[in-house]
């Protein structure tokens, strides 16, 4: 703005903000917050820390399209607590649209957009196994797609890790994301492989990429296990050759060490291919539990992302349980649990996913701090929070963009404090085609951050998650107020946002 210009501008109301930082509103490109709107529709973690939309949809679970009603318990152990917030009898809608607009009748505090997922549109068109798709199976999951799309959709995600997408090969994939070629909508995916395999996922996800033209978007960008931790400059490097070739690749990352997932992900695909209760059943099985710790043990299952065996159980840490009685364990390591119960490892793991109904997340400290900030430098990498609601969740729910600017900007100076706004804003807008989002300009949004440069921190840490961070002192969504000096409003003005409609 030009100087002396804002005289002739007038307002409803002028903040002061007295040299802080005034930055577009930051948004969340891969957000865990699917259901948690219908629980508390503020998002005070996410809004405290100056997010003014989110990404949903993550990973291959969005919340639909979902036709399978008589197997919603098998969806809802699968979801695990990515359903936290959504009680069964609230769960009426079946399309995408019927999500959104479930949504929409929430009182919100950040904007919302989603994806469709790979492994909802998978188990509402073919259930929860691990049989190939028939042809019929293909144009089921490409209807799914297509009509998510026409809704409101901003893209498809994949997470080749979970169940059922885990069974998925590169043609099903290839099928499902023939409609974004259509539409100029990206791949969100969470790769094969970020441990033993991640060459070839990261191949297969420029494969898929380069055979309709589409962009791409490596999300959660990382290395596990200490055979690929220190060769992040390998894969930005892949990233780089990819662009070369007229791919579109993009990225995103959280700024910590340890990831966090479903305590479910930790067991081998060919026992979640099984139907709720036979699992149930397996997992009270000696011989299936014995047949599982060789699994991981061995390795012997060379297509699987084994994330206990990248990790070690040290190295495993509980992060949200669903019940009281197991409340004290939130926090504590596999192996700490296991010597205290007398147990195995993989006899504590069967035993919490039975006694919390599929419904426990954990902590993975699996990543390497010289990777972490090699990724932070790439300009094709946004910020991302990956972030789980829980009684004791992974402190990037509370705490990843102040960490970024206390830590990475203004304490080690990784990255210039205009290069992270840019990160958190500007670049995920863009990616995600937010149309009038993430520049503070004339004729956007007012989706705004006021935070002090010296002061802002973040509080949460692995033993202490919940803490709100401080120097954030103003949050605006669409020109209102949803923080103001430092503490929430009653106000709610975030909206839903649809796909079809960002131009």
């Amino acid at each position: 703005m030009e100087r002396g210009r804002s005289a002739t501008v007038t307002a409803d109301e002028v903040l002061a903000v007295d040299g802080a930082v005034v930055a577009p509103g930051f948004i969340d490109s891969h957000s865990k917050s699917d259901a948690e709107p219908f629980r508390n529709g503020l998002l005070e973690p996410k809004i405290r820390q100056g997010i003014t939309t989110e990404i949903v949809g993550q990973d291959g679970y969005s919340m639909a399209p979902f036709y399978r009603h008589k197997e919603f318990d098998r969806w809802s152990s699968i979801l695990g607590g990515l359903k936290r917030g959504i009680d069964d009898d609230q769960w009426t809608w079946g399309s995408f649209g019927d999500y959104l607009e479930a949504l929409d009748s929430l009182p919100l505090g950040p904007n919302i957009g989603a994806l469709v997922g790979h492994g909802t549109v998978r188990f509402s068109a073919m259930g929860g196994g691990d049989d190939a798709p028939t042809d019929e199976d293909l144009e089921a999951m490409q209807s799914l797609v297509r009509d998510s799309i026409e809704e409101g959709a901003f893209g498809v995600s994949t997470g080749l890790v979970y169940t059922p997408q885990v069974h998925a090969t590169t043609d099903e994939l290839l099928a499902l994301t023939r409609p974004l070629a259509d539409v100029g909508m990206p791949l969100v995916s969470h790769i094969r492989s970020q441990g033993r395999g991640v060459w070839d996922a990261i191949d297969e996800l420029y494969r898929v990429g380069a055979a309709y033209d589409i962009q791409v978007i490596h999300t959660h960008i990382q290395l596990s296990g200490p055979r690929q931790n220190g060769k992040a400059d390998r894969v930005c490097s892949l990233m780089d050759t990819a662009r070369e070739r007229g791919i579109e690749v993009s990225a995103n990352q959280h700024p910590y060490r340890a990831g966090s997932t479903k305590l479910s992900a930790l067991l081998p695909p060919w026992l979640l291919a099984l139907s709720t209760e036979e699992l149930k059943s397996k997992l009270r099985d000696p011989v299936i539990r014995g047949k599982v710790a060789e699994d991981i043990k061995s390795w012997r299952l060379g297509d699987w992302e084994n994330l206990a065996g990248l990790t070690g159980w040290d190295d495993v840490v509980v992060s949200s349980v669903s019940t009281a009685t197991n409340h004290n364990l939130e926090g504590e390591a596999i192996t700490d649990i296991a010597a205290r119960r007398d147990e195995d490892p993989v006899d504590v793991i069967c035993d919490l996913l039975l006694e919390e109904s599929f419904e426990v997340e954990v902590l993975l400290h699996k990543l390497h701090e010289d990777d972490i900030i090699t990724f932070l430098r790439d300009p094709r990498i946004s910020v991302c929070t990956d972030g789980l609601f829980g009684d004791h969740p992974h402190p990037r729910t509370y705490g990843t963009y102040p960490r970024i600017l206390e830590d990475f900007v203004r304490e080690r100076n990784v990255l210039s404090l205009e290069e992270a706004v840019r990160k958190m804003t500007s670049l995920p807008a863009q990616t995600y085609a937010l149309a009038k989002r993430g520049l503070v300009k004339e004729g956007f949004v007012a989706d705004l951050v006021i935070f002090d440069p010296d002061t802002i921190r973040t509080r949460a840490t692995y033993d202490d998650p919940t803490r709100y961070p401080v120097g954030i002192t103003q949050v605006l969504v669409d020109g209102e107020r949803v923080i103001a000096d430092g503490d929430p409003t009653d106000v709610r003005p975030g909206s839903v946002l649809r796909g079809r409609s960002e131009p």
